[in-house]
C-alpha cells in the first residue's frame, strides 16, 4: 500500500485534483428541431372584398382613361360622349379596385 502521508504524493493528488477542475467543460450539445412538412396544404391568403387596395390617383386616372378608350372603341357609334365614357369607366375601375382585383 503507497504511503499517502508523505508530502510528494499530497502534491500528486492535488495536481491530479487540480486537473480535473480546471479541464474546459464540454458545453452539452444542442438539439435542432426538425420541422415536418404538415400534411394539409396551406391555404392562400387572399384579400376581403370590402378590402380597398391603395393605388396613386395618378394610376388610377391612367386606368380611367384606358378603359375610357376601349369603351368608346366599343360603342363606335355617333352619339356616345366622351364624358359619358370616363364617368362609365370611373365606375368600372372604381369597382375592380374595390374587389381588389387591380392593386397598386
Amino acid at each position: 500500500m503507497p504511503d499517502t502521508s508523505s508530502p510528494a504524493s499530497a502534491t500528486v493528488k492535488k495536481t491530479v485534483v487540480r486537473k480535473r477542475t480546471t479541464a474546459k467543460k464540454e458545453a452539452p450539445a444542442q438539439e435542432i428541431p426538425v420541422v415536418q412538412p404538415s400534411a394539409t396544404p396551406k391555404k392562400r391568403t387572399t384579400r376581403k372584398a370590402g378590402a380597398a387596395s391603395v393605388i396613386s390617383p395618378e394610376e388610377r386616372h391612367h386606368l380611367v382613361a384606358v378603359a375610357a378608350y376601349f369603351i368608346a372603341e366599343r360603342r363606335s357609334s355617333a352619339d356616345s360622349s366622351p364624358h359619358d365614357d370616363w364617368l362609365q369607366a370611373e365606375q368600372e375601375i372604381d369597382a375592380l379596385i374595390a374587389a381588389g382585383k387591380i392593386a397598386g
